[in-house]
């Protein structure tokens, strides 16, 4: 029997290669048992399945083991291994945890790191000894594999010679453990793979001659003991090792002499990392390919064969990926490059937007090339948890290219994931853990009522929950079981706003009505209203007994029945998927008991020990599935596509940092060399040959997916920030392909010059919006151009977009002709609302982008009602006024109107509890009723309307006025203000008989007279509103360019000097008024930056068409009003 190791730079000949060796025919014998075919992933077995049945027809009689798993099932058939007794690290870590908790340590002479760390001067010293255990745990199990001979040094009483840190504690340790669990050094070694491959070899057994061959494919790294078993296992029985290289200069070439100056250096104790780099022409080789040179080095130096390479047809490199994928495999020192979209890099301003940014850039190339597929694209993430939600969103929506058309989705799998019912519930596990060990927030809770198995178990759809949290919100509940847990805690022992109190209040409602105590909350009426408060109170109370335990100490196995029985009752056996999780759930519960000992642990502990273990992770791969694939670098690393997509290539976030841990003896061994030398801990060729290097790994698999490109690579990374547009470096990795690629054969000016500019063409920079302009400036690219900035919804586009900006097979449809249709009502309130903020408008009402609904990140719904900001008082006074004007119009303003008031408002918190609540009373609410009363008592006031038709719309306005016609107006500033004096003309608008202006933050009252009063005429306020009209029939089609501050800055320097220029003039403006936004009137909102590229249409770098339109459209807005106010010397009165 032999040991072949076939290589190749392309994983297909790899493959043909594993075909052929499977044919009957080849082998010239029939067998039945299966061909195993060992590989690394799960991904990688998948593509070789769908190879073999595109070849052969079907793949059939075929076992694909990993590695592990086989060595194993091998070493346990010959008696050398017992895998069901195995000694994992998660049942090290148990027994190192019960050690630590023990503090024996402290009694050694080696154990003052140990003493340091779990010193009683550190909180949460338990969650530090169980931290620490699984760091050991995973160090050891590494030892096994990769320094037996220290393991077995340290089962025997004897250490390797040498001084090296942390090294005696560790021996102790791990001794310790093994005398603890009662093994001998013969039991260890049947525990312990590592372990049990060292007896392999030591006895030289070899298994049984009648099996069939062995395949190993897609070979990139393996353990030398790995390898070594294998090397020992050809002596009886055929072995294929399939290779894929990078390059074809590291076959036979890198090698003897490398070796030998390797060798060289070790033995002066010193490690040269420049890794044969003057064997290496080209640079990618040398700054990516060390994991690929260390391990073709470890081949040769446990003396594998020389590999057997198939020979490739020659074929010309087409395209610009293909020259780089030439110029890396013959070691060329630098390629040609002419920008014909084969590759290209996408700087975006967040994941979300990379995400977006591909959806548009394969719809393109979907477009560009009919014959390809979804299933010929794989994008690969450094890590998919980030781009989850993302994904799901934008490719899950899809994208609609007009209006009324269906959307188009691409379809598409993400790997790596459980089902979508597994998913949601280990998230409800994990949101359930949170409340246990949290605070009890109001947000905890609601985020546990949000899953279908709790809604359905407590009869909730989601109406009734939407009202439900409503209802509890209303009652103060925010925080906390009660008052006596707070205590517990360690914080202040009151009741208010806890869950304890809200529902307190509610019952106490129910059971009183309005005659019960003072802080009961209003009697809730509806029959399903109050059967979901029941449910809920049933639903929590388990919940909140346990979380009540949280000082009391249990072993792991009598917390996890207290948890099963929680499970048992908020999610019952009965239900259908409640069931199937609660099964699922003690299952995975069940599976970390096993390794668990008696020792006691606290609730946090139990429930971080449930946290740590992400029971999703053993999911289906769900590689080549159907679609496009999404997933990580790692599983795809040796699977081919026609095009390959990386996302996620950010400064410092790919390659990983390698941080080792300060008690790594391996890493510890490879620092200190040159002290070892020559003793029993020196580090050696194998050592530093076999050991993992985690940021050449990572540069490895970036080469790799980079060579795994069939016709196009598509790079993405943030490279711009989303708050300043500043510029962001990309990766590392990155940077130096584009170094690369800038490589020229002779030093020429002009010629790197030519470089430069093709570079950038393929370097696309992205807006920060989908519906930014810039997405529509450019005509969609056909095959063999490079990509642009684009989206395929022309409802984003603007009305000037340039015809030739086609989106061929997505174009919209003629739109049918349709009756005519009823004019557009427009009120007073959405007309100020558009002249405050036009950009913040469109956003909220074409776009659907509601900026005011960010504001619980502010204003947090699990934060008690302590003080009110400047918008909720503005609201509350609102809120008087409206009901102090609808009690007097029905007769109902009473003596005790305001103490019923204030009742009414302390039962529902729209005032705050206690003193605060008192407080914003006295200030805010008192005040307000007394200028009410002392300027509106005694008049009769009643509802009216106005109404003015322009075109297809239909303005109106509502108001109150008294029996002579005249109108009250409130405001809520100095009339000095643009924003409060346009909301007064806005209203004054047909006042025939005048109006008050009553200011509610001042408490004085200013009379206006009609408009037709003055010089300008009697139609001056309807023709400013048919012209205002104008602009917002144009603000709802796109951004008007105007902000409320720069125009009233502009509109006054105007009028003050007619003659000056207006460029100049819009620019002081801007330089006065582009601040900070901190509410309705500041210009430097997150609406006017999300619109107009961060910027203002008044800036100076402003397009001039830009600036003269906004200058155009203040004029029209603002300056009919300030002359108005100039006339009444308003300004004067108001101040």
């Amino acid at each position: 029997m032999s040991l072949h190791l076939v290589e190749s730079t392309h994983q297909e000949q790899l493959a043909e290669a594993l075909v052929q060796h499977m044919n009957p025919a080849v082998l010239q014998e029939a067998r039945l048992e299966p061909t195993t075919v060992i590989v690394q992933n799960a991904g990688l077995g998948r593509w070789l399945r769908l190879w073999h049945a595109r070849h052969c027809g079907i793949s059939a009689g075929v076992k694909m083991p990993f590695a592990q798993s086989f060595i194993a099932k091998e070493l346990e058939a010959l008696g050398f291994y017992d895998r069901w007794q195995g000694l994992e690290p998660v049942v090290m870590r148990w027994q190192l945890f019960d050690l630590l908790q023990a503090r024996a340590f402290e009694d050694w002479s080696e154990g003052s790191p140990l003493t340091d760390y779990l010193s009683s001067k550190h909180s949460n010293l338990e969650r530090r000894a169980w931290q620490l255990a699984g760091r050991l745990a995973d160090l050891y199990d590494s030892y096994a594999v990769h320094r037996p001979e220290w393991v077995t040094a340290w089962c025997a009483g004897d250490s390797p010679t040498g001084e090296l840190p942390h090294l005696d504690w560790q021996a102790k340790l791990f001794r310790a453990m093994v005398e603890k669990m009662g093994l001998s050094a013969e039991e260890l070694d049947r525990c312990v793979v590592g372990l049990a491959l060292q007896r392999f070899f030591a006895e030289g057994v070899a298994p049984a001659e009648s099996q069939g061959p062995l395949h190993v494919f897609g070979i990139t790294s393996f353990p030398p003991a790995f390898l070594r078993f294998f090397q020992q296992l050809a002596a009886t029985r055929e072995l294929y090792l399939y290779h894929l290289i990078p390059s074809e200069a590291y076959l036979g070439e890198l090698p003897k002499n490398y070796r030998a100056s390797l060798l060289t250096d070790l033995d002066a104790g010193e490690l040269n990392s420049g890794d044969g780099a003057d064997l290496l022409d080209n640079s990618l080789l040398v700054a990516n390919g060390q994991a690929a040179a260390r391990f073709q080095s470890l081949l040769l130096a446990l003396d594998y064969p020389t590999g057997e390479m198939p020979q490739l047809a020659t074929v010309e490199p087409g395209s610009d990926l293909l020259r780089l994928q030439n110029a890396l495999r013959m070691n060329e020192p630098y390629c040609d490059f002419t920008a014909d979209g084969s590759f290209s890099v996408h700087r975006c301003h967040s994941h979300l937007r990379e995400v977006q940014v591909l959806q548009q850039q394969l719809l393109a190339l979907f477009a560009a090339d009919p014959s390809l597929r979804p299933e010929d694209i794989m994008v690969l993430v450094p890590e998919v948890s980030d781009y989850t939600d993302a994904i799901q969103s934008v490719f899950g929506m899809g994208t609609r290219p007009h209006t009324g058309a269906d959307p188009i989705r691409i379809p598409f799998c993400i790997a790596d994931q459980k089902s979508a019912g597994d998913e949601n519930c280990w998230r409800f596990f994990a949101a359930l853990l949170n409340l246990l060990t949290g605070r009890q927030h109001f947000s905890e809770v609601a985020c546990l009522l949000d899953f279908e198995p709790i809604c359905q178990r407590l009869g909730l759809d989601r109406d009734l929950l939407k009202d439900l949290l409503h209802v509890l919100q209303s009652v103060g509940i925010r925080w906390g079981i009660d008052g006596p847990q707070r205590k517990a805690a360690g914080l202040p022992e009151y009741a208010a706003y806890s869950w304890d109190y809200g529902l307190q209040r509610l019952y106490d409602g129910l059971i009183f009505g309005a005659s019960g105590p003072r802080d009961c909350a209003p009697y809730v009426t509806d029959g399903r209203m109050l059967e979901a408060v029941g449910s809920l109170t049933q639903f929590l109370r388990p919940i909140f007994e346990l979380a009540g335990r949280s000082h009391q100490r249990c072993s792991f196995r009598e917390w996890s029945e207290a948890m099963i029985s929680v499970l048992r009752q908020i999610l019952g056996s009965e239900a259908k998927e409640g069931g199937e999780w609660m099964r699922l759930l003690a299952s995975a519960i069940g599976g970390i008991q096993v390794a668990s000992t008696d020792t006691e642990i606290g609730l946090d502990t139990f429930c971080l020990m449930l946290q740590e273990n992400d029971f999703a992770e053993s999911g289906p791969s769900g590689l080549l599935r159907r679609g496009v694939t999404f997933c990580r670098l790692q599983p795809a690393r040796h699977i081919p596509a026609r095009v390959v997509c990386i996302l996620g290539l950010d400064e410092g976030s790919y390659p990983r940092q390698q941080r080792s841990l300060e008690f790594d003896l391996i890493e510890l061994q490879r620092r200190h060399a040159k002290a070892l030398r020559g003793t029993g801990l020196a580090y050696r060729e194998l050592h530093y040959l076999g050991d993992a290097h985690i940021r050449d790994e990572d540069r490895q698999l970036f080469l790799d997916c980079l060579l795994n490109a069939r016709e196009r690579l598509y790079l993405s990374y943030v490279g711009q920030s989303d708050l300043d547009n500043k510029a962001l470096p990309p990766s590392l990795l990155l940077s130096e392909l584009l170094q690369f690629l800038q490589r020229l054969p002779e030093p020429d000016a002009e010629a790197a010059t030519m470089r430069q500019a093709l570079l950038e063409k393929v370097i696309v920079r992205h807006p920060l919006q989908e519906w930014s302009a810039e997405n529509f400036k450019q005509a969609q690219p056909t095959q063999g151009q490079p990509p642009v900035p684009l989206h395929f919804n022309l409802q984003f586009a603007a009305v000037e977009a340039p015809v030739e900006t086609r989106r061929s097979f997505l174009a919209a449809s003629e739109p049918e002709e349709s009756a005519a249709e009823s004019p557009t009502d427009v009120t007073a309130e959405q007309l100020l609302r558009f002249l405050k903020d036009p950009a913040k408008d469109y956003l909220s009402q074409q776009l659907h982008v509601k900026l005011d609904e960010l504001d619980w990140v502010e204003t947090h719904e699990d934060q008690e009602a302590l003080e009110m900001d400047g918008g909720a008082a503005w609201g509350l006074r609102r809120q008087v006024l409206q009901q102090w004007l609808m009690a007097k119009q029905q007769g109902q303003l009473s003596p005790e109107f305001a103490s019923e008031l204030k009742r009414a408002w302390q039962l529902d918190l729209t005032l705050p509890l206690g003193h605060a609540g008192e407080a914003v009373w006295v200030t805010q609410v008192a005040p307000l009723l007394q200028l009410l009363e002392t300027h509106l008592s005694t008049i009769d006031l009643h509802k009216s309307s106005f109404h003015f038709q322009q075109g297809g719309l239909h303005y109106q306005d509502e108001y109150w006025e008294n029996a002579a016609g005249q109108r009250l107006i409130l405001v809520n500033g100095s009339l000095s203000q643009a924003k409060y004096l346009l909301e007064a003309f806005v209203h004054h608008i047909g006042a025939e008989q005048g109006s008050w202006i009553l200011n509610l933050k001042t408490q004085d009252c200013t009379v206006w007279s009609a408009l037709n009063g003055s010089e300008r005429g009697g139609e001056c306020g309807r023709a400013w509103l048919s012209d205002v009209l104008e602009l917002w029939r144009h603000g709802q089609v796109q951004p008007l360019a105007f902000s409320l501050e720069i125009a009233q800055a502009y509109v006054v320097a105007r009028r003050k000097d007619p003659g000056a220029d207006s460029k100049a003039l819009l620019t002081l403006a801007y330089q006065q008024k582009w601040e900070c936004y901190g509410g309705i009137g500041q210009d430097r909102s997150a609406a006017q930056c999300l619109c107009f590229d961060d910027t203002s249409p008044a800036s100076p770098e402003a397009p001039d068409a830009l600036s003269q339109a906004f200058a155009a459209n203040a004029e029209c807005i603002l300056d009919p009003v300030l002359a108005w106010a100039e006339e009444l010397d308003l300004k004067k009165g108001g101040q």
